[in-house]
């Protein structure tokens, strides 16, 4: 059954931007739709099918800045967070125009309000939906979704599972609380009769960015560059996003080698037994071997 995307055209605000309120930034729209979109694609809003570039793919791609300048995902809120100490002001700022770029073509869930004052002069806050654990009738735990602002830490964190949930079997999926929790509680598609036959209809771009994330088969071959670490979908598996990486690594990968034969020409057994220098020296050669036999 064919699978179709649906974004209207009122959802995406004519000017995204981010103000830094307290201790992070927040992305806010002004209170008037796009007027990029004319004719029929104005009345109908942006359609997707399959065979488009998923929209979960598309919303990954605000990680860009953080694997071009070589950040490591364990440090990536911390880099975009203005309180800390390993904030970089560059990238964050290249950071949040990913996020811009992306919210410009596909609205990131802007929604109209009564137009006031304040909402002229300052923007439209959004929301994003964000899992949180409350206390069910029966007194367990159980997970729900609420609306969050769009502080370019949400956003970020929202990312954050969407990649380390990249390489998920279904299984996986099924089994992770906050996955499914996701999934199930936001709009769900519709089924729609066309001469042609049936197809799914999914509108909304939290719908979208779930749902495409969920039924992509490329997914099935996804993975992370060995080098910078970005998101890699393709139709086959691939260790790298680009030639540019594949490079960069196996030049890094050879002068580590080199290195470690001048450490292990001095070194004894007794060396990689009780040295983690030479023991880690020792390690790499063999993998080198191997990767050389293959």
């Amino acid at each position: 059954m064919e699978i179709r995307y649906q974004i209207k055209t009122r959802n995406i605000s004519q000017k995204y931007f981010f103000e830094r309120e307290g201790d992070d930034f927040i992305l806010k729209a002004k209170n008037k739709p796009t007027n990029r979109y004319k004719g029929a694609l104005k009345e109908t809003g942006m359609l997707f099918d399959e065979s488009d570039i998923p929209l979960y793919q598309e919303f990954l791609s605000i990680l860009q800045p953080l694997s071009t300048h070589g950040v490591l995902r364990l440090n990536w809120l911390d880099v975009c967070n203005p309180t800390s100490k390993k904030y970089d002001e560059q990238i964050a700022s290249e950071v949040m125009n990913a996020v811009i770029n992306h919210a410009s073509i596909y609205g990131m869930a802007f929604h109209l309000r009564p137009a006031s004052k304040v909402l002229k002069s300052f923007g439209n806050g959004m929301f994003i939906p964000e899992v949180a654990y409350v206390t069910g009738a029966n007194g367990k735990m159980i997970s729900d979704v609420y609306p969050r602002q769009a502080t370019l830490r949400n956003i970020l964190l929202h990312a954050h599972v969407l990649y380390d949930s990249l390489t998920f079997t279904k299984e996986q999926f099924l089994e992770d609380d906050i996955l499914t929790t996701y999934f199930n509680q936001l709009g769900q598609p519709k089924i729609v009769a066309y001469p042609a036959g049936l197809s799914i209809w999914v509108e909304g771009y939290w719908e979208s960015v779930w749902f495409s994330y969920s039924t992509d088969k490329r997914r099935l071959h996804a993975g992370y560059c060995e080098y910078c670490e970005a998101p890699v979908i393709k139709t086959k598996k691939a260790g790298f996003c680009d030639n540019k990486c594949k490079s960069a690594y196996h030049n890094n990968r050879n002068k580590d080698v080199a290195k470690a034969k001048r450490i292990m020409k001095k070194a004894t057994l007794g060396d990689v037994l009780k040295d983690p220098k030479v023991a880690n020296a020792f390690k790499l050669l063999q993998e080198a071997i191997k990767n050389d036999n293959k």
